[in-house]
Order: C-alpha cells, then structure tokens, then sequence
C-alpha cells in the first residue's frame, strides 16, 4: 500500500477550473524508496545504435526520419 491510497480520486473535466496545492510530505522522503534512486539499475542493452534518435519508430510505430543531423 502506497501513502496516496487513501486519497479519493474523481474524474477531472476539462470546463472545470482548478487549484493545486503542493506540500511537504508529512513524513521524511526515503530517498533509497525511490524507484528513481538506482534508475541506472533498470537500464538494459538493446544493442539498437539508434534507440534514443529514433524512440518514436521503435515505440510508435512512426517511419523513421530520413536523414539525421550529426
């Protein structure tokens, strides 16, 4: 159970008008809980010399872009 599951949650229209409030936690952020923390952790090799310059096609499906800046 994570700490924002007693928080109620409704749909958000788009005519509405809102306010957002941001403040501290109440309790000490562990930094180490974190999923960010060791993101590095979560990295793999895809052996793809493109993967960050084309994203869009690998993700996507778009067609890949003709010519790339270098």
């Amino acid at each position: 159970m994570d700490r924002y599951s007693d928080i109620p949650v409704r749909s958000i229209s788009k005519w509405e008008k809102y306010t957002i409030t941001v403040r501290p936690l109440p309790e000490e952020a562990d930094a180490e809980q974190d999923p960010a923390f060791d993101i590095a952790s979560l990295a793999v090799t895809t052996n793809i010399p493109d993967l960050s310059s084309e994203h869009y096609h690998y993700l996507h499906g778009m067609p890949k872009r003709e010519a790339h800046e270098r």
